[in-house]
């Protein structure tokens, strides 16, 4: 979708344009890359909509989950996540800072994979873990300064 309109966005999945709503699913865009948690939304939100609760958050997002909007992440223990992008595509994940990075790979054959090994499937994810350039980056620029 080339223009951005929340409200449209909102319609196709029949679920009724709020303000919170509408405002929410804006933070989701604008912070899209990051996968932000309930909180970094809520945070972002709190300036705007200073009224505004993290259960009225946490509930809009499960809306657009349940609409099938949006895919929740999770990674261990740790908070939610959340992703507007909901192509197939798959993670790269940052040990270090938490960055989330979306990858495209190349399809395997699920269906057949499930056949052979008579599996029945609830869902897949590939997340591939390490350090990004950034951090390892850092870490170098430390060690110089210690020599």
């Amino acid at each position: 979708m080339d223009h951005w309109d929340a409200m449209e966005v909102l319609k196709d999945v029949n679920l009724r344009a709020t303000p919170q709503r509408i405002a929410v699913l804006n933070v989701l865009k604008m912070l899209g890359q990051a996968h932000p948690t309930a909180e970094e939304i809520y945070v972002a939100l709190k300036q705007e909509f200073p009224a505004i609760s993290f259960a009225t958050v946490y509930n809009t997002l499960k809306s657009f989950l349940d609409a099938g909007l949006l895919h929740e992440l999770r990674f261990g223990d740790k908070a939610s996540r959340y992703d507007l992008n909901t192509q197939a595509h798959h993670h790269l994940l940052c040990e270090v800072c938490g960055d989330l990075i979306d990858i495209y790979l190349p399809e395997v054959d699920v269906a057949q994979v499930l056949r052979e090994h008579e599996f029945a499937m609830s869902g897949y994810h590939v997340e591939i873990r390490g350090v990004c350039k950034t951090c390892r980056e850092h870490t170098l620029h430390k060690a110089d300064t210690h020599l």
